[in-house]
This record gives C-alpha cells, structure tokens and sequence, in this order.
C-alpha cells in the first residue's frame, strides 16, 4: 500500500480548523485594538479611541503663543459654497474635556474666504493649556500653506501662526 493515503479522522481535521479560526481570530482582534492598524475615516480622517478623536494626515500647524508647540497629525477640508471657500484644519488628537484637553495636543482652524472679506477661528491646547482666537489677516484663498495673524477671543494680544497642508 505504497500508494495509499492515510485519512485523518473527522474529529481532528475539525479540531485543528476550530484552533486555526481561533488564533486567527485573536490576531485580527489585537490589530483591531492597535491604534497604529485602525484606518482613519471620514472627510477630516480620524480615529475614535476610549472618547478621544485622533486626526491623522500630514497637515502641520505652529503658533506663536506656543512656542516650539508643532501641531501635526492633521487634515485640510477645502469646500467652496458660491463665492465662499473655506479651509478646517483638525491637528492632533481632541478629547471630551474642554478645559484641558487631557493634556493632548490640538488645533482647530477654521478659515472663509469671500471676494470682500475673510475672517477664521483658532482652539489649541498644549501641555493642559488652551488659546481660542480669530483672525484678524485676510486669508488667501486657493492656498495650501501660509501665514496669519490671530488676537485672543478674551483680550487683545496678537499671536502669529502658519499651516501646511500636504497632499
């Protein structure tokens, strides 16, 4: 019986499958759980974690009022609406507590353009401080990168900021 195949039992062929699928299953649930494997989603690309939204991309961001702070991790959304376009940047990763951020890293910048008249917004955290923020120098419009200049929402200091978008 040279030629003859030897038939594994039913029991172990589905013994062996059922341990197959488990470790399989094990796998896919520990990158399930890696933020580094969760893919980012939506128009502004984030990931949601335990309440807390991370932005991924390659924007970049730096202001004035904290020095030596780059806000990375982000995406630009451009839409134009008429004669108006706007630009949000989310940069870093944002949590449910306004006051501090938990300590995270973030910038949110909101910028319109219309044939008149620009105006845009700024939140940022950084080491469990906050800065809000308008802006008080015309934004380019079509721009992927530049300059601005910001005064506080609650006094009249001026800071001054750039952004990058990256494709």
């Amino acid at each position: 019986m040279a030629g003859a195949r030897r038939r594994l039992p039913l029991r172990i062929v589905a013994f062996a499958a059922a341990v197959a699928a488990a470790v399989a299953t094990a796998v896919s649930g520990a990158a399930a759980r890696s933020p580094a494997a969760r893919p980012c989603y939506g128009q502004l690309l984030a990931t949601v974690t335990n309440g807390i939204v991370r932005f991924c991309g390659p924007a970049q961001a730096r202001l004035s009022v904290f020095p030596g702070a780059v806000f990375q991790n982000g995406t630009c959304v451009r839409e134009r609406r008429f004669e108006t376009q706007s630009l949000v940047i989310e940069l870093g990763s944002r949590s449910l507590d306004n006051k501090r951020n938990r300590g995270f890293r973030y910038m949110h910048l909101s910028l319109w353009s219309a044939p008149r008249a620009a105006m845009g917004t700024i939140t940022a955290y950084s080491k469990g401080k906050r800065w809000d923020g308008f802006l008080v120098t015309a934004y380019k419009r079509n721009t992927t990168a530049g300059r601005f200049v910001a005064q506080a929402a609650y006094s009249r200091k001026r800071i001054s900021g750039s952004f990058r978008c990256l494709p």
